[in-house]
């Protein structure tokens, strides 16, 4: 790094991996890291970090009966040790026991096994362990995990020492700082929740240990500020992804550009520290954007989506300081595919008697919508009243409005990245209904809900009345009352 939305769309980008060895092991599509240097204590923390909390856990599900002694270790005892930090763990195993000594091994086994792509140590390089001391024997990531005899100053002799100082009774496990803060690629495969790795004793982001580390911005114009400072001088990739809205309609924007009639141009919004770092590079369909911000100061970050009107505005943007190495695409979300606007038919419907004056009731949660008991006849015209109102979660439509923040509006999309979609509309035989209200020039009527308008068939025979909803219907609810009547 130094160089120098909607309920329904955030309801389908939730598919986030769970902090659980009990799922399948994820590949690994990063490289693996380096072998780690030594880093030793240098302050303290009144709590485990993350990764090691993980490997707490890790060793609870993969050994079951098994458990730890401890993680955390009173700052004022002797001694220099991670334990201190946040960053050791030590795991009650007897060197006497055959089956402890069956499952340690099983154990370094699995941290120390070439993969496939012939990487050595791989599973200890990824989980960003430091060195395994057990059953006087060391294991350190900066002699390449070589098994070597372990003496320390407090045991120099092992007739001298206790089980424990010869960690006979115990295995100790000692993690980087970047493994501690779950930012090796091992925990970031299984969606471990990470922080920040910080220069010991200061406040000052550690960016070449940290792999990654995001916020989010919401479109209410709020500021958001890093719990670290950005060092002046260096210079970080920020990459931004997501869609937000900043009012009704096709109002919708990322960090970098809008939409327009003309589709997704230039028209940067999210501040960095108060600049603009976003290149015009609005290629359609693309919403994920990099940028290269060098701190003028040794200060912290601030990051604001600014709008002097945000009543309106829906949604965030993620926001990430990502490492060199890691391609953007790896915080970026999954947008979500959502149904197409219906197409009109091409076959007749199901034979049956002339239309000539029906009522539907079309219901919200029916993705396959409702069948006409009576057959529209090609080539003639229908008048089609639409009355009533529905729900598609928490969102209120009726004939041919969406409400959102508070008022009834003629065309609303669920899929940001096609800001001009107008969903929960109504199609009879896959042709949009064009609807007014009756006897005004508005687009909504927000307190009868009633709609008037006309459809000429595209094919004879019953026929499905249908809402266009882009995704789930399962939390849908209500419906529309839906009259026909031959002209």
């Amino acid at each position: 790094m130094n160089l120098s939305v909607n309920r329904h769309l955030a309801r389908a980008l939730a598919a986030i991996l769970l902090c659980s060895v009990a799922q399948a092991k994820p590949a690994f599509a990063e490289p693996v890291e380096d072998y780690s240097g030594y880093e030793p204590q240098e302050t303290c923390s009144a709590t485990a970090l993350p990764g090691t909390e993980f490997l707490v856990r890790y060793l609870a599900r993969k050994y079951p009966g098994t458990s730890y002694s401890s993680t955390v270790r009173s700052c004022g005892s002797g001694g220099t040790s991670e334990h201190k930090d946040g960053r050791a763990l030590d795991w009650p195993m007897d060197a006497n026991n055959a089956q402890h000594r069956a499952l340690v091994d099983d154990f370094l086994e699995t941290l120390f096994a070439t993969d496939g792509r012939g990487n050595q140590h791989a599973i200890a390089r990824r989980m960003g362990i430091m060195y395994v001391i057990w059953n006087d024997h060391s294991y350190s990531s900066y002699n390449r995990f070589e098994k070597r005899d372990y003496l320390s100053s407090s045991c120099p002799s092992r007739q001298r020492c206790s089980k424990t100082l010869r960690h006979r009774d115990h295995v100790h496990i000692s993690l980087s700082r970047s493994g501690a803060a779950a930012q090796t690629s091992y925990y970031r495969a299984r969606g471990v929740e990470s922080v920040p790795v910080l220069i010991p004793g200061t406040v000052r982001l550690d960016h070449e240990r940290t792999a990654v580390v995001r916020f989010e911005v919401p479109a209410t114009g709020r500021t958001i500020r890093s719990d670290f400072k950005l060092v002046r001088g260096t210079t970080y990739r920020i990459v931004a992804d997501g869609l937000f809205r900043y009012g009704a309609g096709a109002r919708v924007a990322d960090a970098a550009c809008t939409w327009t009639r003309q589709g997704w141009t230039a028209g940067a919004r999210l501040r960095v520290n108060g600049t603009n770092p976003w290149s015009a590079d609005c290629e359609a369909g693309r919403h994920t954007h990099t940028a290269y911000y060098t701190a003028k100061e040794t200060d912290y970050l601030r990051l604001r989506l600014p709008d002097d009107s945000p009543a309106d505005n829906q949604g965030s943007l993620t926001v990430s300081i990502l490492r060199e190495d890691l391609p953007a695409r790896t915080v970026a979300s999954r947008i979500p595919a959502a149904r197409p606007e219906p197409r009109p038919a091409r076959k007749n419907g199901p034979s049956a008697k002339a239309l000539k004056d029906e009522r539907v009731t079309v219901r919200a949660a029916s993705a396959r919508g409702t069948l006409t008991e009576r057959a529209f006849r090609k080539g003639r015209t229908y008048k089609v009243v639409v009355t009533g109102t529905a729900r598609s979660g928490s969102t209120v439509f009726d004939g041919n409005c969406v409400r959102y923040a508070g008022r009834f509006r003629p065309q609303h999309s669920f899929y940001l990245p096609r800001p001009d979609a107008d969903h929960l509309s109504l199609f009879i035989q896959g042709v949009r209904i064009s609807l007014r209200v009756p006897g005004s020039s508005g687009s909504c009527d927000g307190r009868d809900h009633r709609y008037v308008g006309t459809f000429k068939p595209v094919v004879s025979g019953a026929s499905r009345v249908k809402i266009w909803e882009p995704f789930s219907h399962q939390d849908n609810a209500g419906g529309l009352v839906m009259k026909i009547k031959e002209k």
